[in-house]
């Protein structure tokens, strides 16, 4: 069971939150100013920037190098630009199963009850049983955010889509909806349920989400290391989930990474801070290959 309180929190770090957001209003004063996580990549002469993202926060200022670096880049990258209606659009029309089917006809009586027990508990004014579990999943884990203070809103990866689109910079996406609906609905029912099945109480997920929060925007890498690498020694579901959501995506971002180098195109690129991290990590393989990285202090 502790392992799958874990997978809970590791699969916070690794998947984007698009559906469904609830806004949670930050408090105005006293905006701490954070490290966060980020790097310069440089390889023969080109470089471009490198930072970890966590998809719900709270308002935050980054210091002056990590704007500096955001100012002076060319474009931001992002896995997927969820600001992006008809991204949004086919993420939401996902999210329901289509007439005739409903989740019952996917789940437990026992994963059944654990979902009105949380429902509830959250207060939460929805229809659960047309939801697919993933995106059910979502929404309860918002919800849990914003009991936290967390919100989308500020997550950093829409914090610098926000900015880009005001100051007129391209935003790319890494991936497609395919991929982001892949990576969201890894292990399938049986995996979601496992991990529904064994969720602590609330107050318990609150206090894990905002641990992994401070994490990635102090940049403690060991805490992230340990959140991420936590899904890949559960059970074969997780670690079968943990090779798409976290090792093939890697070597996909990765690509795009090196592309954008060798083309000398000077992005400011920002994804999962658990994608950074570890010995599956996009920065272990950037070092793997003979670029020069450089953290952003």
């Amino acid at each position: 069971m502790r392992k799958l309180k874990s997978v809970f929190i590791t699969l916070l770090s690794v998947l984007i939150l698009t559906a469904s957001l609830v806004g949670c209003e930050s408090k105005k004063n006293d905006i701490p100013t954070v490290q966060g996580l980020f790097y310069k990549v440089e390889k023969d002469g080109n470089y471009l920037y490198l930072g970890g993202s966590v998809h719900v926060g709270r308002e935050v200022k980054f210091i002056d190098s990590v704007e500096k670096a955001y100012k002076e880049s060319d474009g931001l990258g992002v896995e997927i630009n969820i600001q992006d209606k008809k991204l949004s659009e086919a993420l939401n029309k996902e999210m329901m199963y289509p007439e005739g089917d409903n989740l019952l006809n996917h789940i437990t009586p026992e994963t059944k009850d654990k979902i009105e027990k949380i429902v509830s508990e959250l207060g939460l004014k929805l229809d659960y049983k047309q939801y697919k579990l993933w995106a059910l999943q979502s929404v309860i884990t918002n919800a849990i955010a914003n009991k936290a203070e967390l919100s989308a809103y500020n997550g950093i990866d829409y914090k610098f889509i926000t900015k880009a689109t005001v100051d007129k910079k391209p935003v790319i996406s890494l991936e497609n909806v395919d991929i982001q609906l892949k990576a969201i609905n890894a292990g399938g029912d049986e995996l979601q349920s496992e991990v529904i099945n064994n969720l602590p109480e609330i107050e318990e997920q609150q206090k894990a989400l905002g641990k992994m929060y401070e994490a990635v925007i102090n940049g403690d890498i060991p805490k992230i290391e340990k959140y991420t690498s936590t899904i890949n020694s559960g059970s074969k579901l997780s670690r079968e989930s943990y090779n798409y959501m976290v090792v093939e995506r890697n070597k996909n971002m990765l690509d795009k990474i090196e592309g954008f180098i060798s083309e000398n195109k000077k992005y400011f690129i920002v994804v999962g801070a658990g994608h950074l991290v570890g010995e599956d990590g996009i920065i272990r393989a950037l070092e793997d290959k003979g670029y020069s990285i450089t953290r952003l202090e």
